[in-house]
């Protein structure tokens, strides 16, 4: 067990390395830009590129930029984290939804709870939504909320476990806000299928 820990701080250590080196490689990559619009990216660059890239797949994380902040930074791949995010109506919930996977939240529960605090906040108009559609998950997702530290203080919680909980809570409201999304294709697949179910039973009876 402690050595899995100690492996897991080497490798984010390696990760910050790497995250310093590719904000100086695409910003001075930039400005170069800026100054000689013929600039032509090297084959050494692109080679340091690809093997970054290659270190970040192997290790689970990829680039994301954020804009506001003119900077770049390593965050755990989340598939489910880009489909939300691309579709959520604040570019600033949007960039919270993507940041809280970076590889400096890690370990930063403070850090972990604001973001927690502004997402479930910004989920409060969507809850009656959520709970028409499925009644538990919501449940589940404000039990969450309310009683492990995001929005109300709860001494009870277990500190070794709190960062499980936080993660938890956003695995939790990710699935929420996909459900949501997913909601009017189930409607539109679940009437087909009774029209179908329909057009059978009405052939079943006219065969008779």
């Amino acid at each position: 067990m402690i050595e899995e820990v100690e492996n897991r701080k080497n490798q984010h250590k390696h990760l910050h390395y790497i995250e310093l080196i590719v904000n100086f490689l695409i910003l001075s990559d930039k400005d170069i830009e800026k100054r000689y619009p013929t600039y032509r990216i090297s084959e050494t660059r692109t080679l340091v590129q690809e093997n970054i890239d290659i270190i970040l797949d192997n290790s689970g994380y990829e680039i994301v930029e954020f804009e506001n902040d003119e900077r770049y930074e390593l965050c755990k791949k989340n598939p489910v984290a880009h489909t939300v995010a691309t579709r959520v109506e604040s570019n600033n919930i949007a960039i919270k939804i993507m940041r809280y996977n970076s590889v400096h939240l890690v370990g930063n529960l403070e850090e972990k709870k604001t973001i927690l605090k502004h997402l479930s906040d910004d989920f409060e108009h969507k809850r009656n939504d959520l709970k028409s559609i499925n009644s538990q998950l919501e449940k589940k997702l404000f039990h969450v909320i309310n009683n492990y530290n995001i929005r109300h203080d709860n001494p009870e919680v277990d500190a070794s476990e709190q960062e499980v909980w936080y993660d938890a809570a956003y695995e939790t409201m990710l699935f929420a806000w996909h459900t949501l999304y997913y909601a009017p294709y189930s409607r539109k697949i679940k009437d087909s299928m009774q029209k179908c179910d329909n057009k059978a039973v009405k052939e079943r009876e006219e065969a008779l």
